[in-house]
């Protein structure tokens, strides 16, 4: 990350986190933004008129909406009787909770964990994973033929294609 060049990405141009020294357009964009005077509030931009934009879908979703609530109005708990009574004369799940629960604590702090060094090597990360959708994509495609799956295999060329 020492390079004079900025890192860029989808065309935009980002700068080192970590790198004060250079600087791209749009840092320096802003500092000029920032030493320019204030623009009026009026020149801002337009006021967006507030209308709803898509009726159907809103009394498709106030019409949802009303109908849980009448559902659970009419059949209250008694809906969930059954449901209970038979999944508690079966099978013992607890462990399963448990071993979900504690996954999903871990999936958090690795997820967490892994971020800032994510964020150190984006360049790396981006060239490292087009090159595994290639070949995951090619692999796709080859199994899929030698196994005889020719509906598998096209999906593979066309994504093979496409990276």
């Amino acid at each position: 990350m020492g390079s004079s060049t900025p890192v860029v990405v989808q065309g935009t141009a980002v700068a080192s986190p970590y790198d004060h020294n250079t600087t791209t357009t749009t840092t320096q964009q802003q500092q000029q933004q920032q030493s320019a005077p204030s623009p009026n509030p009026n020149d801002a931009g337009e006021k967006q008129p507030t209308t709803c934009r898509d009726p159907i879908f809103a009394l498709l979703l106030y019409a949802n909406v009303v109908s849980i609530a009448a559902v659970a109005g009419i059949y209250g708990t008694k809906a969930f009787g059954d449901a209970i009574d038979d999944s508690t004369s079966g099978y013992n799940y607890e462990g399963y909770v448990y071993a979900t629960v504690i996954l999903g604590l871990v999936a958090i702090v690795l997820s967490g964990v892994t971020l800032p060094v994510m964020m150190c090597i984006p360049e790396l990360l981006i060239k490292v994973s087009l090159l595994m959708m290639l070949i995951l994509s090619g692999a796709m495609m080859v199994f899929s033929f030698l196994s005889g799956n020719i509906s598998g295999g096209i999906i593979g060329v066309i994504f093979f294609a496409i990276f």
